[in-house]
């Protein structure tokens, strides 16, 4: 019976560690994959000035991965464009599915619907462009990060772990 709880306490604490780990490559992959996706809407605006709704419209349907949800509700709330402005579309959509991000990291693809369409055109490609990078460096940070932090995410647990196995043996 012991040993069945030992082996219960090591089981979950692996479980969290695998969960947080988890939990924070998937934040990376959605930072690079906004990123770019940003990239391919700078290219889009600047090559071919695509309206809005049909940039939407490609970016949930094949070209990102990670962050098509996020594409996808704004691309089905465009519906409401005129009862609604784009920025606060886009404000909702973003907070409705970009919850991995951080706070400051949400704020910054927020306040990039607050520039598109509504500025012109050098300007919104700046905003994209300030935007881009500035995701591009939390994925960096963020990965660091998780390489400076992976041992201590699944040695510490494991540790604990291992120490009430023996406590209870």
């Amino acid at each position: 019976m012991k040993v069945f709880g030992a082996l219960m306490i090591l089981t979950g604490s692996l479980s969290l560690s695998f969960g947080m780990c988890r939990r924070r490559r998937q934040r990376m992959k959605l930072l690079r994959d906004l990123a770019q996706a940003l990239l391919y809407m700078e290219g889009e605006l600047e090559g071919s000035l695509a309206p809005l709704p049909q940039l939407m419209n490609r970016l949930s349907a094949d070209i990102c991965r990670d962050s098509r949800p996020f594409f996808s509700v704004v691309a089905e709330r465009l519906a409401f464009l005129g009862d609604e402005a784009f920025s606060a579309l886009w404000s909702k959509a973003a907070e409705q599915t970009l919850k991995e991000l951080s706070p400051r990291e949400r704020e910054a693809v927020q306040a990039l619907g607050e520039s598109l369409g509504r500025y012109p055109l050098p300007m919104q490609l700046n905003t994209i462009a300030r935007c881009r990078e500035f995701l591009l460096e939390s994925e960096k940070a963020a990965r660091q990060r998780y390489m400076d932090e992976r041992r201590l995410i699944w040695g510490v647990p494991a540790a604990a772990a291992l120490l009430l196995w023996i406590i209870l043996m």
